[in-house]
């Protein structure tokens, strides 16, 4: 283990990470999402540029040092193995150049945020082995990452009779908060927390009024495209700010991931800081 990071297991359980890795079948697990988190914002206090390339080298070694140590449940950890390099370095690679046009304004750290990673790890581990079959595995991966389109208007033409979107306008909105697991260490973890305390304090008969139910919020993820104010998909006001994934439902029919601009995100900051401005000028007028 890299000596620079020879207390991180005082903050993240890095075996329970590579057991996750090495025996899960993609089945999504809140304690692994977590965990992840938490390995972000430890490296991230190390000023790591790229965390998901660091925690790799990072898990690589702790599954080095169980194998020498003879620890039974990791004597063959060749899934594991295969999984951190796929998942952690191929994937987001492959992501990248699928989405060379749609996503090229973003940097990598916006993409590659920890519970991103973590549905790269579970569409990786989804696929299966044999786990030298690397095309079939990255495809098979980016399909399943690429789940969202939102509300686009799309003419019905003779060769697209269903109305479909074309595959790369599908993308994977980057989750914020998944149940279970909390909000993801990043650039908008404290807004994002304090926005559910919010709701989580909002009179309850205020939420029922709103069709709104907190518990049944699975994930709120944002979208990284860019906004484009002369889309049609943007004329309708409500979706400047987000939108319920239509095809995120339960057995009910109730809606379970929002999905929310990057715009609205980044401008709320502001917004408040100019409303406490504003009554800081207007008490120093008076």
């Amino acid at each position: 283990m890299d000596e620079r990071y020879a207390d991180i297991e005082q903050a993240v359980a890095l075996s329970a990470l590579l057991g996750y890795l090495n025996y899960s079948e993609g089945r999504p697990d809140p304690r692994f999402q977590a965990g992840l988190s938490d390995a972000y914002r430890y490296l991230a206090a190390r000023r790591v540029a790229r965390p998901w390339t660091e925690l790799a080298g990072v898990l690589r070694a702790k599954l080095a040092d169980l194998r020498a140590a003879g620890a039974s449940a990791f004597r063959d950890s060749t899934q594991a193995e295969h999984v951190i390099t796929l998942a952690f370095e191929r994937l987001p690679a492959a992501y990248r150049d699928y989405h060379a046009d749609l996503l090229f304004h973003q940097p990598d750290e916006m993409l590659f945020q920890p519970f991103f990673l973590a549905r790269a790890c579970e569409a990786v581990l989804a696929e299966g082995g044999p786990w030298d079959e690397v095309e079939r595995i990255l495809a098979g991966a980016l399909r399943r990452l690429n789940d969202f389109v939102g509300y686009r208007p799309v003419a019905i033409l003779e060769t697209r009779p269903q109305g479909e979107p074309y595959e790369h306008e599908k993308v994977r909105p980057i989750p914020l908060f998944i149940r279970g697991a909390g909000v993801a260490w990043g650039r908008y973890h404290d807004l994002v927390a304090q926005a559910l305390a919010v709701l989580a304090a909002t009179d309850p008969a205020l939420r029922e009024e709103a069709c709104f139910q907190l518990d049944l919020l699975d994930e709120l993820a944002m979208d990284p495209r860019a906004y484009d104010h002369g889309h049609p998909a943007n004329r309708r006001p409500n979706y400047v700010f987000g939108e319920w994934d239509p095809h995120h439902l339960d057995g009910q029919g109730r809606y379970r991931r929002y999905v929310v601009r990057q715009v609205t995100l980044d401008a709320l900051p502001f917004r408040v800081l100019l409303a406490f401005l504003l009554r800081k000028c207007s008490s120093s007028s008076k």
